[in-house]
């Protein structure tokens, strides 16, 4: 195992910098995820990591060794693509071994770090297949498998889910993340998938235009996502966004928007009445806006009214789409809702879960900041 630096890290192909003096620690043992849409530069990142691209600028250390200038085959790192990139005219067993035979690891150990591996994945029974005659999800455990026999200081995972249907990425995604609680090796795993982010890594960072825009754990930045493009990215449904003022009302803050005026979040309360008039954008996640007829205490000035335009039913939980004013809102309500399309339905919005972000910089508002 290993831990991995990258100082000042920036990458450019010509007069395109697609990476941009990035900062990023992945502790010893830590399944960090790098995640953002697609052209972000996650990649090129867990590449520059790997040796297949040049670094531009800063230093990458690996377990306390400065790789810029190490050839790919020496930083004892393994890597799973996208691809899977099996060879074709061997089977299960071969496309395992093939790494530790370019390295002339003595046959014995070979076999036994292969059923090793085999066994830790469930594939001891394709050892003599060859690809063609495997699944989808099969094939991603060759892949694995061939990684695992090596016994790299990191593991390096580029989107390896992305080919799979719904039902197998989740069984994927489950097997990796029990993989990683086995033998916990340092990982780096990049996706655009954020509920993979979400559910598979002990800290994640998040990706957007070549720069990280908040590195954390999974539960820190869902609920303090730093900008307004971490707010949105992370969640699904995404977290609704609405322009409102400040409104001082002897003392108390109310937050003023086209179709409704709620009370401030406590804890920003003061922050915003010291800051006085400014442009702000609020948001607000799905899950706390809640059908008032099925939410207790929904009154005090948090429930309000808007103009149902869709309904989504998913089986344990419905959600609404409706026009609030000037704004449209999705909500996350219980499957009881009798809400339906055409007609209002009377909301209520946690306030203390509401997020607060400049809109001239839109990174969020924190208290210590607006002192």
């Amino acid at each position: 195992m290993a831990e991995v630096i990258l100082e000042k890290v920036t990458k450019r192909f010509g007069e395109v910098t697609v990476v941009k003096g990035i900062d990023l620690r992945i502790a010893d043992g830590e399944f960090m995820v790098l995640v953002g849409p697609s052209g972000c530069g996650k990649t090129t990142i867990l590449r520059m990591v790997a040796g297949l691209e040049e670094v531009t600028e800063g230093r990458i250390i690996i377990n306390g060794r400065v790789v810029n200038h190490v050839p790919p085959k020496d930083r004892d790192l393994a890597m799973v693509f996208q691809s899977y990139a099996l060879y074709p005219h061997m089977n299960v067993s071969e496309n395992m071994a093939f790494a530790l035979k370019m390295r002339k690891v003595p046959k014995e150990e070979i076999e036994a770090r292969v059923l090793e591996a085999a066994r830790i994945l469930g594939i001891e029974k394709l050892l003599a297949r060859k690809p063609k005659q495997l699944s989808g999800g099969q094939r991603q455990r060759v892949a694995l498998g061939r990684t695992l026999v090596r016994k790299p200081a990191v593991f390096l995972f580029d989107e390896p889910l992305s080919n799979l249907d719904a039902k197998l990425r989740g069984q994927m995604r489950a097997e990796i993340s029990k993989l990683h609680s086995q033998l916990k090796t340092t990982s780096i795993y990049v996706t655009h998938d954020q509920v993979e982010a979400m559910t598979m890594g002990s800290k994640i960072a998040i990706v957007n235009e070549g720069l990280i825009q908040q590195c954390g754990t999974p539960l820190d930045i869902y609920e303090a996502p730093a900008n307004k493009f971490v707010a949105g990215f992370i969640g699904s449904p995404p977290m609704n966004f609405f322009e409102a003022g400040l409104r001082d009302e002897g003392g108390r803050a109310l937050i003023a928007a086209s179709g409704f005026r709620v009370p401030w979040p406590g804890h920003l309360a003061d922050a915003a009445l010291r800051r006085g008039p400014a442009e702000y954008l609020f948001g607000i996640r799905p899950e706390n806006l809640h059908d008032a007829e099925f939410f207790p205490g929904g009154d005090g000035g948090e429930a309000f009214r808007g103009m149902v335009e869709v309904v989504e039913p998913m089986g344990a939980e419905t959600y609404v789409h409706l026009v609030v004013g000037g704004d449209r809102f999705v909500a996350r309500v219980t499957p009881k809702t009798r809400a339906s399309v055409g007609r209002e339905m009377r909301l209520v919005m946690e306030t203390q879960k509401i997020h607060v972000f400049d809109k001239k910089d839109l990174n969020a508002l924190r208290e210590e900041v607006a002192k």
